[in-house]
């Protein structure tokens, strides 16, 4: 039995490995050794099995029924363990995704937009049954020279792994222990389980071009008929599908961040510093504030549950809840360290998660403002956008490195002491979605898909749950500060440069 020394890189944000493997064992028993003994999910975030393959660090993938020997891999040689969707299982090595981003060929706004990184759900193969052939002793994986699995009878018995990496598994976010950081008595709704239509192109439908400055946000009326905009005109435009407006809403500043009550009737916009309500009907102000925040407001985010309340976040590093039948900041959470970029509340209306420009993100209870658990940090970059599941507990950050990072908001399974104090050292899933900053990111009505805006013009979707690779890519002109969801989950709306235009998936 000859055995190699090579290098296994087990993602792309861990230092490569040195481990000590046998050459001539076929990698289809190899690598689920690898993947033992590095400690590697066996399920993700939403219990749906995960299957892995050896590549060549830039190079091709490994042949599952090779051995190293025989596919030329020389001692020193460095590897890359890179995890396949349940529909990529059945698919031939040469129809797999490269992981490289995937888009659309350039063409005219009103033209469709789609790519090949993954099909339609319907279009994969069955899940075949693994093979029952024995191993011998032989497959041996040693690392550091010692012997530390070995491959006995039938096959191998897999660790119980609780979720995506260290976190809870499912989509229902309870633990089966006593995790750190559990969130008592937050009801929330339930997922329904439904044949969903995966969306595999983008048809550009309406082009708003009213603005005469850069637009910062846009989002969908509840009802799913209007759309409010805002931009560095310092005007926010009420909207149709076919691009109708009235008159502006006039501001002082620019309007960065906007939100919908849950009713339609009302609509909260943050200019400067200034928290202004409106009546959405009648255009009248209700309420405002220009003293709450001290730098400008960045984020807003009314809750649908509840009490119904407003969160701001704002470049004062200061998050606030308002009172939506008086108008005034109840309380204020100041345990960010730097500019928070966003802010949003939890499908229950009890918490609500604030993420900074230092990469930090908190969940807190919106009636106290005590953290239900240690932070959320996974690396020093500034998380642009969050946002909460509107089912379950899925809490998404999109990234300044391009990544989104799903964690469960509500459940922390280890805690320890970081950087900025008690800080929750469970792993989020990562999905790479492009090179540059991401900036903008909402999810599906349904909470099986998310659309991420990013720096480059980039507008991907995603599906979580099938793939760590975008369904599809839109790719536009200038940064995509803002991405909504229409209720009917057919349609979603973006902003770049000083237009927004709504998409019709399919």
């Amino acid at each position: 039995m000859r055995s190699l020394e090579v290098l296994i890189e087990k993602d792309a944000f861990s230092a490569a490995q040195p481990m000590e493997v046998t050459a001539d064992t076929p990698l289809s028993s190899l690598v689920p050794l690898l993947v033992d003994k590095l400690q590697l999910p066996q399920t993700d975030l939403f219990g749906q099995r995960l299957h892995y393959q050896l590549r060549q660090s830039a190079g091709a993938v490994l042949p599952e029924n090779a051995t190293l020997e025989k596919a030329g891999i020389a001692s020193g040689a460095r590897l890359s363990l890179e995890v396949l969707a349940d529909g990529e299982r059945d698919m031939p090595q040469t129809q797999r995704g490269s992981g490289s981003l995937i888009l659309p060929p350039s063409r005219s706004a009103a033209e469709l937009y789609t790519s090949d990184t993954l099909g339609d759900e319907a279009g994969f193969a069955p899940i075949k049954a693994g093979s029952t052939r024995k191993h011998t002793r032989r497959s041996v994986l040693l690392l550091g020279g010692l012997a530390s699995m070995v491959l006995l009878g039938g096959g191998i018995s897999y660790a119980n792994m609780h979720g995506w990496l260290s976190g809870t598994q499912g989509t229902g976010m309870q633990s089966s222990g006593k995790g750190a950081g559990m969130m008592k008595g937050s009801p929330v709704p339930s997922p329904t389980v439904q044949q969903a239509m995966v969306p595999t192109q983008a048809r550009a439908l309406t082009d708003f071009t009213r603005h005469q400055g850069t637009v910062r946000v846009a989002r969908w009326s509840p009802d799913g008929k209007m759309i409010a905009s805002g931009a560095d005109d310092a005007n926010v435009y009420l909207w149709d599908r076919n691009g109708m407006a009235g008159n502006a809403l006039k501001h002082q500043a620019s309007v960065r961040a906007l939100a919908w009550s849950p009713d339609g009737q009302r609509l909260v916009t943050g200019a400067g510093t200034q928290v202004t309500f409106f009546d959405s009907g009648n255009k009248t102000i209700l309420g405002h504030s220009m003293r709450a925040h001290t730098n400008r407001i960045t984020s807003l985010d009314w809750s649908n549950q509840g009490a119904r309340q407003v969160v701001s976040g704002g470049m004062d590093r200061r998050a606030l809840i308002w009172d939506t039948t008086t108008y005034r900041s109840l309380r204020l959470f100041t345990r960010h360290t730097t500019a928070i970029y966003a802010v949003s509340w939890d499908a229950g209306g009890n918490l609500v998660a604030s993420s900074s420009q230092g990469g930090v993100t908190r969940v807190w209870q919106a009636s106290n403002t005590s953290e239900i658990h240690g932070l959320l940090m996974d690396g020093e970059h500034s998380m642009r956008a969050t946002a909460f599941a509107p089912v379950g507990m899925r809490l998404a950050c999109a990234g300044s490195d391009g990544v989104v990072r799903i964690w469960d908001g509500a459940v922390c399974q280890r805690q320890g002491n970081g950087q900025f104090g008690l800080q929750c050292m469970d792993t989020p899933m990562r999905i790479q979605v492009t090179k540059t900053s991401l900036r903008s990111l909402t999810w599906s009505p349904n909470g099986r898909f998310l659309a991420v805006g990013a720096d480059d013009g980039t507008l991907a979707f995603l599906y979580p749950e099938r793939s760590q690779k975008p369904l599809f890519m839109v790719k536009r002109n200038a940064p995509v500060l803002s991405v909504s969801w229409n209720s009917d989950g057919k349609h979603v709306v973006s902003v770049s440069g000083r237009s927004a235009t709504i998409w019709e998936l399919s």
